[in-house]
């Protein structure tokens, strides 16, 4: 991952592109260039940052304040607030972007009617998304304790086929970003 305009941040349903692969991709745009050809409710991403006075993704503010963070205790980091905190918002995208056969990312329960048979409490990265941004979580240990759901219930559902490895891989993937972004000691 790199950081600036070259990293892939937007998702489709096929993968991930960088903005300017993704503006290739659309075949009605004008000029090619992404900041303009980018529309949200009728406004380019160029006015729209501009109006937010400097709006920069998740990943360029993680990135950029990275090194201003003082190290603190894995206690400290779960007892910390979600509201505000962008490192919630930062694991669950680097999350979306580790599943890219959306092994954890919908709600299971729709595709497999077995599911609610062996999973009592089902959790996805769809439904983490929507309780960060209804703000839902009031620290970060109950987030990471939903994210670890989705592990847990990876691990029991799909415990002997790729979906279960993959959601090994993702484990050991959130608690490494997990401890550096919040310089855990």
């Amino acid at each position: 991952m790199t950081s600036g305009s070259l990293s892939k941040s937007i998702r489709t349903e096929e993968r991930w592109f960088t903005p300017e692969e993704f503006v290739k991709q659309e075949l009605t745009l004008k000029d090619g260039h992404w900041r303009k050809d980018i529309l949200c409710h009728g406004k380019t991403l160029n006015y729209l940052v501009k109006v937010m006075c400097g709006w920069m993704c998740t990943f360029c503010v993680i990135k950029t304040n990275q090194e201003l963070r003082t190290p603190m205790s894995r206690e400290d980091a779960l007892n910390s607030p979600v509201l505000g905190n962008m490192h919630c918002e930062y694991l669950l995208l680097r999350l979306y972007m580790e599943d890219a056969r959306c092994v954890v990312t919908d709600d299971p329960t729709t595709n497999d009617e077995s599911y609610t048979s062996v999973i009592c409490k089902p959790m996805w990265l769809d439904k983490v998304k929507t309780k960060l941004q209804d703000n839902e979580y009031k620290t970060v240990s109950e987030f990471v304790h939903d994210i670890r759901l989705i592990f847990n219930i990876c691990h029991t559902f799909n415990r002997d086929n790729k979906s279960g490895r993959m959601g090994t891989i993702m484990e050991k993937m959130f608690e490494k970003e997990f401890n550096t972004i919040f310089k855990i000691q």
